[in-house]
């Protein structure tokens, strides 16, 4: 794992061996949480790649505006990357973040 801040965003890379089962299920736990309290999310996936923006409600902006993309097409390997942003004018673009994730995937 690493990490590193910004006045305006948070970012972390992650690169990890998934043990358990790939099925998707623990993420979609995750987006069905976060969207039970009130988050909008909007969830992007293209050959092998995933890619996820979540803003918070507002009574609840100090958790950050996020954007995150897992590569998951050389599993049982993962890789990700975060960034959270503080406002949402600051939010990355899935589009932007895929373009790293596609360079991460051809690094590992």
């Amino acid at each position: 794992m690493c990490s590193g801040e910004s006045a305006t965003a948070k970012v972390m890379l992650r690169l990890f061996k998934r043990t358990d089962s790939a099925s998707g299920n623990t993420e979609q736990a995750g987006i069905d949480a976060v969207k039970k309290i009130g988050a909008q999310v909007e969830v992007k996936t293209s050959g092998g790649i995933t890619c996820m923006t979540m803003v918070p409600p507002a009574n609840m902006a100090q958790m950050g505006f996020g954007t995150t993309c897992t590569v998951m097409s050389k599993a049982p390997m993962f890789a990700v990357i975060e960034v959270t942003a503080k406002t949402q004018k600051e939010m990355i673009p899935i589009d932007k973040l895929r373009g790293v994730a596609e360079k991460m995937a051809t690094r590992f």
